[in-house]
């Protein structure tokens, strides 16, 4: 249910394993991910049912990831920064990505054509 609303307010199921706003969640979705191997059909089924995301690496494609960057630029023009709220409500998806891009920058695995 949580993951549900968490899909439903980011219109994506990436929740970030340290999720400050429900730490049980991102760990709970991070151990979904690791035993993916192991999760019974049912399971299975009803995650992607609601496409949860099984691998988080390369989960954006170039084109997704130029559109959300298109609307970081915007976001700076208006605001005069990047510092998107990780639950902006104007753009929920916005927020999310860009705290997945620091994520990534943070552990050196964000490709040099996207610093």
């Amino acid at each position: 249910q949580r993951l549900i609303q968490y899909q439903q307010q980011n219109g994506n199921c990436l929740v970030p394993s340290r999720y400050d706003q429900d730490l049980k969640l991102g760990h709970w979705v991070a151990a979904q991910r690791e035993a993916r191997t192991k999760i019974n059909s049912t399971k299975k089924n009803l995650l992607d049912s609601i496409n949860f995301v099984w691998s988080i690496r390369g989960k954006y494609d170039r084109s997704s990831w130029d559109d959300v960057f298109d609307r970081l630029v915007k976001y700076k023009r208006h605001h005069g920064n990047c510092k998107v709220p990780q639950r902006y409500k104007e753009d929920p998806k916005l927020g999310s990505w860009v705290d997945w891009q620091r994520r990534l920058h943070e552990r050196h695995k964000l490709s040099n054509d996207k610093k």
